[in-house]
């Protein structure tokens, strides 16, 4: 499982309202300076997928620019090969 999946977590609060959980940071996780508590269980899931994609995407883009550092280009072909310098 990757590690966006284990990050981001849907709870139920003891109002019946949901919120999501940031595993990283031990708080109630935020999306757009909002924090993600009080919501119907249907907008906490929502939430929770945009924030696993935003992160994992964070990643790839992290490892994209690794890749380039240390010498290696990834093309969409999903190949690697040697950056030109």
């Amino acid at each position: 499982m990757d590690n966006h999946h284990r990050r981001f977590r849907c709870l139920p609060e003891p109002s019946g309202t949901w919120m999501v959980w940031d595993e990283a940071t031990g708080a109630v996780a935020t999306l757009g300076g909002c924090a993600l508590r009080g919501r119907s269980e249907e907008r906490a899931r929502a939430a929770c997928e945009i924030l696993k994609r935003i992160y994992r995407n964070r990643l790839d883009a992290a490892s994209m620019r690794d890749a380039k550092r240390s010498g290696l280009d990834r093309r969409r072909s999903g190949g690697l090969r040697l950056a030109s310098r």
